[in-house]
């Protein structure tokens, strides 16, 4: 890629980066990291039925969560935790609590 066209990209990264840093913020995330990364923290199957929606001050994770999936998740949630808690390094989630509602690419985003 010639310097310019990098130049740009790297100018809008940054723009992007700054203009959605306070919704994530918002919803408890300091970064967009976790959305993203979603699917390489808990694996593609729950990944699909699954997505983090708010991380509260006093450490839940709520996860939106397709259809009846709720009930096994509860099951799976010391796993669940283990695995952010090794995503953030450190417990930065200490319970969870799941929400039933649509998942689709937009809310991946």
């Amino acid at each position: 890629m010639p310097q310019n066209k990098q130049h740009k990209a790297r100018q809008l990264a940054t723009s992007v980066r700054a203009l959605t840093r306070p919704i994530y913020r918002k919803r408890g995330f300091a970064e967009a990291n976790i959305l993203n990364d979603w699917e390489s923290i808990v694996g593609t199957d729950l990944a699909k039925v699954t997505i983090p929606e708010l991380l509260t001050n006093h450490g839940t994770l709520k996860i939106r969560v397709s259809g009846p999936q709720a009930t096994e998740l509860s099951h799976m949630e010391t796993q669940i935790l283990d695995r952010v808690a090794t995503y953030y390094g450190y417990r930065a989630a200490k319970k969870l609590s799941f929400v039933q509602g649509p998942i689709n690419s937009d809310n991946k985003k």
